[in-house]
């Protein structure tokens, strides 16, 4: 059925006159009730985060169960892991054979109160050959945590809080003239 142009403009001026009524049909807004909220709160002792580059995860086992309590996705070939001094993130870096070094940063869930499921936090491109992770932790040169660009001679500082997932990533970086492998 072909309707013209012509009878729609006269419907719509016979509504807007107010001599045909034209009703809209507004359905009644479909509310949930409330949804019953829980604690995602566990105990446990400690948190062991473990690389498996065969899946290209980042594994949290909580102790000393054993449960696995995550398994995070990260960019291929997992080459560092470090934890900040108040074990609030866990920085990830990846292998120097990739032209895209990302560095991804997974809130721990470790808090005073128990352990909650960790997250990725954010992901960082500062550039290639990433270093600062030492043994099992991030380094730390006058107050301040770093990561360094080994390929290009540069040295990021920054807090923290630089990593929370909320805040921009700002760090002070500071130009070492020479590439190299650092280890401060």
């Amino acid at each position: 059925m072909k309707i013209s142009i012509k009878y729609v403009l006269v419907i719509v001026l016979l509504s807007v006159l107010g001599l045909v009524g034209v009703r809209a049909v507004v359905a009644e807004p479909q509310w949930h009730g409330p949804a019953p909220e829980f604690a995602e709160l566990w105990q446990g002792d400690a948190r062991l985060f473990v690389a498996d580059n065969a899946r290209n995860e980042i594994v949290a086992v909580d102790l000393p169960d054993g449960q696995v309590t995550a398994r995070l996705n990260v960019p291929p070939k997992t080459m560092g892991m470090g934890i900040t001094p108040n074990k609030a993130y866990l920085v990830v870096t990846r292998g120097r054979d990739a032209d895209r070094q990302h560095v991804s940063v997974i809130a721990t869930g470790v808090e005073k109160e128990g352990l909650r499921l960790p997250y990725i936090a954010k992901t960082l491109l500062l550039g290639k050959a990433i270093g600062g992770i030492h043994g099992d932790h991030i380094g730390e040169l006058w107050g301040k945590l770093y990561l360094t660009t080994e390929s290009q001679g540069k040295l990021h500082l920054f807090d923290v809080k630089a990593l929370d997932p909320m805040a921009a990533f700002e760090a002070t970086t500071l130009d070492l003239k020479v590439p190299d492998h650092y280890d401060l």
